[in-house]
C-alpha cells in the first residue's frame, strides 16, 4: 500500500512535462518515478526486514533443537541470567548488522538525490 501511495504524490505537472518534452519511459522512470517511490520502498523494506527477523526468531525458538532463540529459552529454562542477557545482546547485534550494513547503505544510495535543508 505504501508503494501505490508514493505513487500517487509523484507530481503530475512533472508527468505532463515529461509527456511535453518526449521523455523516454526510461529516463522517466529513473528521474521521476524511483526518487518518488524511494521513501516508501525503504520504509517497506525497513519493516518487513524487522519482521522477517523477529519471526526467524520465533520460528527457531518454537521449532529447533540449536540456535540463538533456543540457547536463549535454555538459558530462560535454567535461570541463566547473565547467559539470557549475552544472548539477547547477541540478536541485538545482529539487529544492528542487518540495519548498519543492508538497510542503510540501500537507503543512502536511493535517497542520495534529496538535500538537506
Amino acid at each position: 500500500m505504501s508503494m501505490v501511495e508514493g505513487v500517487r504524490i509523484i507530481d503530475r505537472n512533472l508527468l505532463e512535462m515529461a509527456d511535453y518534452f518526449g521523455i523516454s519511459k526510461w529516463i522517466r522512470w529513473w528521474e521521476l518515478y524511483l526518487p518518488a517511490l524511494a521513501t516508501s520502498f525503504l520504509s517497506s523494506f525497513a519493516f518487513a526486514a524487522g519482521t522477517a527477523l523477529r519471526r526467524a526468531i520465533m520460528a527457531e525458538l518454537l521449532g529447533s533443537d540449536d540456535g540463538i532463540s533456543f540457547a536463549m529459552a535454555m538459558t530462560r529454562f535454567n535461570l541463566d541470567i547473565a547467559d539470557l542477557f549475552a544472548w539477547i545482546l547477541v540478536s541485538l547485534i545482529v539487529v544492528i548488522i542487518v540495519e548498519f550494513i543492508i538497510i542503510k547503505p540501500v537507503q543512502k544510495y536511493m535517497l542520495r538525490w534529496r538535500t538537506i535543508s
